[in-house]
């Protein structure tokens, strides 16, 4: 949505593509430079210590870029806008670790998977209808409205969310002294596995890998997955 606001928005103050555009793509360049810079400090520190100031330098981030569009100054709108995108998190990576601390080693551990699919049910729902919305207020409401909106929901949304504290998982310097190390398998082949599929005992279950078609199908049909919404 904020993306789609902004070219909304830029193009209507300025009547100009190119600076819409090109303001979209460094937004959205800025958040993808620094989203695992933000997942570090969320794992390292914990949400409740790094959620509230993040996302309060992220209000005034995107505030700041509503008005510099709204008073049409070309310059202050790129500086703005860069910070806007430098301070952007993914929500969506932060629920999905809630739903892991909450749910696992619990009596409902079964339902990580339902919870995971609702969550991920929600963010297609945004994605669908958060462009709709957009277009709405931009042709409808205020050229900038868009971009004040999900700033209000953000801030909201946000506040809510970060005060959740029964669900917060402990940052790691609370558990040990350094990042937790995961158990990797063995990359040394086993004398079957060195044996070609024809001459395999029948009895053992082996698996090949789908046709490139198939993969190729799948990619060209759905688009690639993205980042934020990596289940972990």
């Amino acid at each position: 949505m904020m993306s789609l606001g902004i070219v909304l928005a830029l193009n209507h103050m300025y009547d100009n593509w190119t600076v819409a555009g090109s303001m979209s793509a460094m937004y959205i360049l800025a958040v993808a430079a620094v989203t695992p810079f933000y997942a570090r400090l969320f794992d390292r520190f914990g949400q409740r210590r790094v959620g509230p100031v993040a996302l309060g330098v992220q209000i005034v981030a995107m505030l700041a870029f509503a008005l510099a569009a709204l008073a049409r100054v070309p310059s202050g709108a790129v500086r703005a806008g860069i910070c806007m995108g430098l301070t952007q998190f993914s929500f969506g990576a932060l629920v999905r670790t809630r739903w892991a601390y909450a749910l696992r080693g619990s009596q409902h551990e079964s339902l990580l998977n339902t919870a995971y699919a609702l969550e991920a049910a929600i963010d297609e729902i945004v994605f669908i209808f958060g462009p709709i919305l957009a277009a709405f207020l931009a042709t409808s409401v205020h050229p900038v409205s868009q971009l004040f909106v999900p700033t209000l929901a953000c801030g909201i949304g946000g506040a809510v969310f970060f005060s959740l504290k029964n669900t917060s998982r402990p940052c790691w310097s609370r558990l040990t002294s350094s990042p937790p190390k995961y158990r990797t398998r063995s990359r040394t082949p086993s004398p079957v596995s060195r044996l070609p599929h024809s001459r395999r005992p029948e009895t053992m279950p082996h698996r090949r890998p789908p046709p490139k078609t198939t993969v190729s199908g799948c990619v060209v049909c759905t688009g690639p997955i993205p980042p934020s919404r990596a289940m972990y």
